[in-house]
C-alpha cells in the first residue's frame, strides 16, 4: 500500500520543496492522503496546494500508474524511507520521491550519472551502451532521470545485464 501513496504523492502538482515540508510534518504520504481540507489549511498550505492534494484526478492517475509499476518491477521510494539513498538525503532539495528499477540497494553504492545529448550521434549511442556494460560489469550503479537518449541507453543496458 505504501507504494500507492508514494505514487500519488509524486504526482501531486506542487513544488518538491513543499512536498518535503509536508513530509517533515507527517512523515509518510499515507498520512497526508488522509488529511481533510481544514487540516491542510492549519499547516499553512495555500488554496492551490490544498486543491492539488485533494484532486480526485491525481488520485485516479496514481491508481492507473500503480498497475504499470507493479507489472514492470519498479520501486517507488519516498525520502523518509530507510531504503532512500543516503547520498541524496544530504542534498538541500532532495527529491521527495524516487522511482527505481533493478537492485535499489545499489543506490547507496558507487554510482555514476550518464548525461548527454537528447539527439545523440551513432557514436554517442555506441559509447552510452558500452558505458552501461562497463558500469554494470564493475558494480557501479547508473543513476538516471530516464529522460531520452544517451543516459537512458546506458541505464537500459545495465538493466539488461541485470546488475
Amino acid at each position: 500500500m505504501e507504494r500507492f501513496f508514494n505514487i500519488w504523492f509524486s504526482k501531486i502538482n506542487i513544488s518538491n520543496g513543499l512536498k518535503l515540508k509536508i513530509l517533515d510534518k507527517y512523515t509518510n504520504p499515507e498520512m497526508i492522503w488522509a488529511l481533510k481540507e481544514n487540516e491542510l489549511k492549519e499547516i499553512g498550505l495555500k488554496e492551490k496546494a490544498i486543491k492539488e492534494i485533494l484532486d480526485k484526478n491525481t488520485r485516479k492517475q496514481a491508481e492507473e500508474e500503480e498497475k504499470f509499476i507493479l507489472n514492470n518491477g519498479i520501486y517507488v521510494i519516498n525520502c523518509k524511507e530507510k531504503i532512500y539513498p543516503e547520498k541524496l538525503k544530504k542534498i538541500k532539495n532532495t527529491p521527495a520521491v524516487l522511482y527505481a528499477i533493478g537492485n535499489y540497494s545499489l543506490l547507496n553504492e558507487k554510482s555514476v550519472a550518464i548525461i548527454g545529448s537528447r539527439l545523440p550521434s551513432n557514436y554517442g549511442k555506441k559509447i552510452a551502451i558500452e558505458a552501461g556494460r562497463e558500469m554494470s560489469n564493475n558494480g557501479i550503479a547508473v543513476v538516471s532521470g530516464l529522460a531520452k537518449r544517451n543516459w537512458c541507453l546506458c541505464a537500459y543496458r545495465c538493466i539488461k545485464w541485470n546488475k
